[in-house]
């Protein structure tokens, strides 16, 4: 029995409380993704309300891939207290590697068109359903964990790698866009692929605790993050004309600071009193068993179908309307996770093409 403040929590209370945050976590960052991708109006810079609106919904979930490879870092970095690296990349190969191929060949089959060299190439570069552009990111960072699992305990270590990376490959990124210095590239340290901070940083977030007084720095930071975001791109970005990217970039120092802030006070929040309205606990874990699917299976509904169906009923322009960019996504969502559980019901797809 562990003593948490005036409770007696047994490990597997803890365990389970644990999980709930992070199933929490998944479910947002797989539902925010598709508001990303049904606000792409965002990116011709509208007036008034809807732009203001479409770039609200862009910066409030702009947390959603930072985050996702956080949680990966959290949950599998200190992979080896459980399994080994054999183990590891089954693992991930099978959860990752398989439906990403199945689901990108699939794609290509229904709309692509060449030979075998199109096929690679369409896959290997995501060209295809650009959604996947994260998965050439996700398997270097697998790669990378094979070394960080061993210094993820040394933890002044794994801070100043992390200060290293934040300092040349987000700090520096951003004063070169804003002073166009044109410093040499050398300048950047990665230590795997671009995200793989992220990764670092899920981990470390995940594990520390903080005091109040951490958390509300961590949180004032966050919002300063989202401000600046959000204010600079609709000061600086002309209507009608192109974003302007200085604050934007997922590895860019406001996201960082509002995806980390998301993090932590989703982790800090108290999900057993929320878990305990079951209705909601039955949809959060619904949402969370098929959130890999979602991941996969959206980008055919908002890049194919619906760009061919729905404007027969709402014009052309439907995704400058303001219910397309509120409803829409629910309705992606709940489609996919229905067909999540259909495509579970074939042991096949079940184990080998929906993450399962």
């Amino acid at each position: 029995m562990i003593v948490i403040g005036k409770e007696l929590m047994t490990s597997e209370a803890i365990v389970s409380q644990r999980q709930r945050w992070i199933d929490v976590l998944t479910v947002f960052s797989s539902v925010g993704v598709v508001f990303l991708h049904c606000n792409l109006v965002f990116w011709s810079r509208p007036a008034g309300i809807s732009g203001w609106l479409s770039n609200f919904t862009e910066c409030f979930f702009y947390f959603c891939v930072p985050v996702f490879f956080m949680i990966s870092g959290y949950t599998l970095l200190d992979f080896r207290r459980r399994y080994g690296t054999g183990e590891f990349l089954r693992r991930r190969f099978k959860r990752a590697v398989l439906p990403f191929l199945f689901w990108s060949i699939l794609a290509w089959l229904l709309f692509g068109c060449g030979g075998l060299k199109d096929l690679v190439l369409s896959v290997a570069n995501t060209t295809i359903m650009q959604v996947y552009w994260f998965f050439p990111q996700l398997f270097g960072c697998y790669v990378a964990m094979l070394v960080l699992s061993y210094v993820q305990e040394k933890r002044k270590l794994f801070m100043l790698l992390i200060s290293l990376l934040f300092l040349s490959n987000s700090v520096l990124l951003f004063f070169e866009k804003l002073c166009h210095l044109g410093v040499s590239a050398a300048w950047k340290w990665p230590l795997g692929p671009e995200y793989i901070m992220f990764v670092m940083l899920g981990y470390v977030l995940g594990k520390s605790g903080f005091g109040w007084r951490i958390r509300w720095l961590i949180y004032l930071l966050g919002l300063v993050g989202f401000g600046i975001h959000f204010w600079g791109t609709w000061r600086f970005s002309p209507v009608g004309g192109p974003i302007n990217m200085l604050f934007k970039g997922y590895m860019n120092w406001p996201s960082i600071l509002y995806s980390s802030a998301v993090f932590v006070a989703v982790k800090s929040v108290s999900w057993s009193r929320w878990y305990a309205f079951r209705p909601l606990a039955w949809m959060l874990d619904k949402l969370k068993d098929a959130s890999f699917s979602i991941y996969l299976l959206h980008g055919f509904l908002v890049y194919r179908a619906i760009p061919e169906f729905l404007p027969m009923f709402l014009g052309r322009e439907y995704g400058s309307l303001v219910a397309y960019r509120l409803f829409a996504p629910f309705a992606i969502v709940a489609i996919c996770v229905v067909a999540h559980y259909l495509l579970s019901c074939i042991p096949v797809v079940r184990h080998t093409l929906v993450g399962k």
